[in-house]
């Protein structure tokens, strides 16, 4: 199932409609003043009925151990680069250890190795 961001059409403070684009995650307008936190949890849990999977593809338990699901923080540092850390004081896997100028680009990727691993994002709290 491929996310797609949705058009949703709002009035503003002056009762002048608006555009807005949807975060396919959050379900949220992109362009909302609401999303600007520099501090983005990422809920993750396994796919229902699918064992989690280490990077050689053999079944790996120990990904999301503990509760069902797992925080994944994403954080913008005063540079404007987006970088990861687990919530839990987990490792971040050395794959997705690396900086992005771009939210859009950093949920991307994060969706991509996840999805490898049969892991799913679930919810993105801004």
């Amino acid at each position: 199932m491929a996310l797609q961001s949705t058009v949703a059409i709002r009035a503003n403070a002056g009762g002048a409609k608006q555009v807005y684009r949807t975060n396919p995650f959050t379900n949220q307008a992109a362009n909302d003043p609401k999303m600007r936190s520099d501090d983005r949890i990422i809920v993750l849990r396994p796919i229902k009925g699918k064992n989690t999977l280490n990077s050689i593809g053999l079944v790996d338990h120990r990904l999301l151990k503990g509760d069902s699901t797992s925080r994944l923080h994403a954080k913008l540092d005063p540079t404007g680069l987006w970088y990861l850390f687990m919530d839990n004081g987990g490792k971040v896997p050395e794959s997705m250890s690396g900086k992005w100028t771009r939210w859009d680009d950093c949920i991307r990727d994060l969706t991509a190795y996840f999805k490898k691993r049969n892991i799913e994002i679930i919810e993105v709290i801004d």
